[in-house]
This record gives structure tokens, C-alpha cells and sequence, in this order.
């Protein structure tokens, strides 16, 4: 056990941790997480990282997953490189080079932080919020913009009830037991979720937007979600308000 943490410990001591910010449009990617056989965001990042570093591997860590064609801006990711010299800005150019256009990293810094436990810095366990927004159009299909369409969802042929939407989303706000709005993952059998923090989550805000002309926006943020638990809600809000 001691040559175990000793060699953790001169592990550690060789690399060096970094954290940054990403964006992405998700059209091409199979979402966040790395996939042998399908492009990913967390693949694309490594390579890019491994390339412009001369590293055999590079792991990316995400302060969450995303489903494939999600777009994401202002995602937090973790990575350890060797302890040679990369400066932050350097990288960050470097890094906007090697990746395609639909994939950008900003705010490369240090991540040199740890704990009262003495744990490093880490994008999952350090996270204090995530926004997940759905954008939405309801009103006749002559009346969307055909321009949006991949990034706006025509959820309903005539306008929205707002007001109830805005009732039920203030009931959603709080901690609670949210298994009723959890899936069931592909080749799990129940319990659906087997985390160990149980079915309880908190949401710290929940919000309907009208953005006009028939265009609406649903706002969710929470530090963490159930398996699809934001989806079901943009689902369940959509049909109160169509009545």
C-alpha cells in the first residue's frame, strides 16, 4: 500500500492540471463522451491535446455528458499533461488551430487548486451548476424561420399557454424526488437509477422565456440530472402549455 500511494504521489508530482472552457456545435458529434467508433466531442479535445503536446494519450475529463447533437458553450473540462512548460495562451491558440470549426476551447488556465482533503482541482466534483436551455417554436409551420431550424425545436402548430407553463415549471423548483422524470437507460433494469445519490436532485431554477414571435425558451439549472430527467421536463412543460 505505501509504494502504491508513493507512486500516486511521484505520479502527480510529473503532470500538471488544466482546465478550460468549451463550446460546440453537437450536429456532427455523438455528444460529449468518448466513443471508439463514433466522433465525440471528449475524442476530437484529445486528440487535438495529444497532437499539439506530443503525448501518447490525453484524457479529457467534462463537468457533464451531452447526447449526440447537443450544443454546449462554457462547458468546463479538466485535462493532466506532463510537467513541461505550456502556457495557458499558447495552448489555447494552438488548440484553436488543430480543431475543426464546429469545436472551441477558451480560459486554458492552471487548475492548481485542492481541497480540504487535498484533492486536485476536478470539472465533475467541483462543478456548482449547469444551464440546460431548449429553444422552441409554437405557431404555424409558415411562421418559423427555416434559418433556425436546427437549432430551434417546432414543438406545437398553435402558441403555448406561457402562464401555465411558468405554474408548473415554479413546482418543479426545490429538492425532490424526481424518478418520475427519469428514463430508463438502454439494457438497465430497474431501479432505473442506480446512483448512489439516489433519486434526489435540486433545481435551482426553472424558467419559460418568451423570446416573441411564437419563439420560447425553457431554462433549467441544476449541479446534476437524472438519466434524460431536463429532457422529460422540456417535454412535460411543452404539453401543459398545448393543454
Amino acid at each position: 500500500m505505501l509504494l502504491t500511494a508513493v507512486g500516486a504521489a511521484i505520479a502527480a508530482a510529473a503532470t500538471a492540471r488544466y482546465r478550460a472552457r468549451v463550446s460546440y456545435d453537437g450536429g456532427a458529434y455523438a455528444g460529449m463522451q468518448y466513443q471508439p467508433t463514433r466522433p465525440t466531442v471528449q475524442g476530437t479535445l484529445q486528440r487535438a491535446l495529444a497532437r499539439r503536446c506530443q503525448m501518447p494519450a490525453v484524457r479529457v475529463v467534462a463537468a457533464g455528458r451531452t447526447d449526440a447533437g447537443v450544443h454546449a458553450r462554457g462547458q468546463a473540462v479538466h485535462f493532466d499533461l506532463d510537467s513541461g512548460t505550456y502556457d495557458p495562451a499558447d495552448l489555447e491558440r494552438s488548440l484553436g488551430a488543430l480543431l475543426p470549426p464546429d469545436l472551441a476551447v477558451s480560459h486554458v488556465e492552471r487548475a492548481g487548486e485542492v481541497d480540504g482533503a487535498g484533492r486536485s482541482w476536478h470539472a465533475i466534483f467541483w462543478a456548482t451548476g449547469k444551464r440546460y436551455s431548449y429553444r422552441l417554436y409554437a405557431g404555424p409551420p409558415g411562421g418559423r424561420d427555416p434559418t433556425t431550424r436546427l437549432y430551434r425545436h417546432h414543438a406545437h402548430s398553435s402558441p403555448l399557454d406561457l402562464d401555465a407553463m411558468r405554474t408548473t415549471a415554479a413546482a418543479l423548483v426545490g429538492e425532490r424526488d424526481f424518478r418520475a422524470f427519469a428514463n430508463k437507460p438502454r439494457g438497465s433494469a430497474p431501479p432505473y437509477e442506480a446512483s448512489a445519490l439516489g433519486t434526489v436532485r435540486t433545481v435551482a431554477e426553472a424558467a419559460v422565456v418568451d423570446e416573441g414571435g411564437g419563439c420560447v425558451r425553457l431554462d433549467f439549472v441544476l449541479k446534476g440530472a437524472l438519466y434524460k430527467m431536463v429532457r422529460n421536463f422540456a417535454g412535460a412543460l411543452v404539453d401543459v402549455g398545448a393543454g
